[in-house]
């Protein structure tokens, strides 16, 4: 098993699902886990946890799709635990269902804003602080199957997932 004590890593949408499931494996190794989720019910629930598990956990309400909620879930983080080692670039969904060429713009961004920009803005602080830290560092995120086999009626997700592909890649 790895030996994280001392490593800090956040997870966003690490409240529930496959972002709690790798707070669990992170807690087990020894690190201390921000949890970023927008439901406190949960970010309450997913820490208690974590902490049940012998963890240092803090839940920090985010929505990811919101730069300042971004920043204040950093500061948040770098105030309670004095460092950022890892992010796990979690938080995502399934966005619009339908025939792609029927739906809208505005639905087509939100479901980029979802599942990319919220990927690169949520690692843009998390880099910064490891550059200025001169530190090593993951970057971590989830994508799909979907992003190589697309899905029916899931142009939006296949298409947001690809995307962190190639963004993980580059």
């Amino acid at each position: 098993m790895f030996d994280l004590n001392g490593h800090v890593s956040i997870v966003t949408g690490g409240n529930g699902g496959l972002g709690l499931a790798f707070g669990r494996g992170l807690v087990k190794a020894g690190a201390k886990i921000a949890v970023w989720g927008r439901n406190t019910e949960k970010n309450s629930a997913a820490v208690e946890e974590l902490r049940a598990l012998g963890g240092d956990a803090e839940a920090f309400a985010c929505d990811v799709t919101d730069e300042a909620n971004i920043a204040d879930a950093f500061a948040g983080t770098l105030e309670k635990f004095g460092q950022v080692d890892s992010c796990f670039a979690n938080a995502g969904g399934g966005g619009f269902r339908g025939a792609a060429h029927k739906v809208g713009r505005e639905q087509w961004l939100g479901t980029v804003d979802l599942n990319l920009m919220s990927v690169v803005q949520t690692w843009a602080p998390v880099t910064d602080h490891l550059l200025q830290r001169r530190a090593p560092g993951r970057l971590i995120v989830t994508s799909s199957v979907a992003a190589l086999l697309g899905t029916g009626g899931a142009a939006g997700y296949s298409t947001t997932k690809a995307a962190v592909v190639g963004l993980t890649k580059a």
